[in-house]
């Protein structure tokens, strides 16, 4: 999880129109629509109206044709975005006038000319292929720590593909993969990027930087990738797949909020990959192997030496896996 000092910006402050291009405005209804009848069918309160602080009134939406990183725009919104400042009239993520400057923002982007993932590598983002969205949002704690945060999110995606009868799978800490055909190999289909504003030792903002390959036909050899349009065999409407992911993670941040990562924990290792796989961690330079054992419930992964076997936890830092046969 990435921290930032508040003030501090890769667009040093400044939104223009070089980092905002605005979606059309059918292609805005048409989101808004999608998002209002899944919050009117929905069994249990979502996220805007469930927690202190939060309403649809000031809850923005930020639909993109093109910008840097989706995840730059929300920082900058949380920072100085106001519908003055911007030079566009803002709506809310539920049709809903906004009443004040928006405290959390739902941005998405069709294409991202430098979208990124964990440890500053490229997500590829082409253009009208995927999902590429970040929450924004002012927390309703002020915890830095945060514990087990991004797997929760990764809950949220797991529960959705679930839904479309996919075989899903979580990678520690951040990666979603679906299976190809009931045979077939694991293939990563979403990634998840958590960066935090903060000022001092208190938490001032966060973001959640979601990213689902939808209709992509190939990808760069590099990339143990694939598509929903390639595991489903058909597309997908956009809209109503971002409300359907909207709707489970406002779900799964309420919960995380009132009890954190501790209750999603079984469920996380059910959908987990980890036990038992041998894995190179890399944290602060140093390379080392180890045979995973667990994740705890704070989220950190539990795993064992391979001279001597004692156990040692990793809580962040880049972590592969080595033996994919049980892929």
């Amino acid at each position: 999880m990435k921290r930032e000092e508040e003030g501090e910006n890769s667009l040093n402050g400044k939104i223009d129109s070089e980092h905002l291009v605005w979606a059309d405005s059918a292609k805005v209804s048409r989101l808004v629509r999608a998002l209002k009848g899944k919050r009117e069918s929905a069994s249990l309160q979502t996220f805007p109206d469930a927690l202190p602080g939060f309403s649809p009134s000031n809850f923005a939406l930020c639909y993109l044709n093109e910008t840097t990183s989706t995840m730059d725009v929300a920082k900058w919104f949380l920072n100085s975005g106001s519908s003055a400042s911007v030079g566009h009239e803002l709506r809310s993520i539920y049709d809903e006038r906004l009443n004040s400057a928006p405290n959390a923002v739902l941005v998405l982007s069709e294409t991202q000319r430098q979208g990124r993932g964990r440890e500053g590598r490229e997500w590829y983002s082409p253009e009208a292929c995927g999902i590429y969205l970040t929450f924004g949002f002012r927390p309703p704690v002020h915890s830095l720590s945060m514990s087990g945060y991004s797997l929760a999110v990764g809950i949220s995606l797991a529960r959705m593909l679930t839904r479309l009868q996919l075989d899903v799978r979580l990678k520690w800490p951040n990666d979603v993969l679906v299976r190809e055909g009931v045979s077939g190999e694991l293939r990563k289909v979403a990634g998840i990027l958590v960066e935090v504003m903060s000022a001092g030792d208190k938490l001032t903002g966060m973001c959640t930087g979601i990213g689902l390959n939808l209709y992509h036909t190939d990808f760069p050899s590099a990339l143990r990738a694939t598509s929903l349009e390639q595991v489903i065999g058909r597309r997908l409407d956009y809209a109503a797949v971002v409300a359907e992911l909207a709707s489970h993670y406002f779900e799964v941040l309420s919960h995380y909020f009132a009890h954190g990562f501790s209750s999603f924990h079984e469920e996380w290792k059910r959908y987990s990959i980890m036990s038992g796989r041998l894995v190179e961690a890399t944290q602060d330079g140093v390379i080392s192997r180890f045979r995973v054992t667990d994740v705890d419930s704070e989220g950190r992964l539990i795993v064992a030496s391979l001279e001597d076997g004692r156990l040692s936890v990793i809580q962040s830092g880049e972590v592969k896996l080595l033996d994919t046969t049980h892929d």
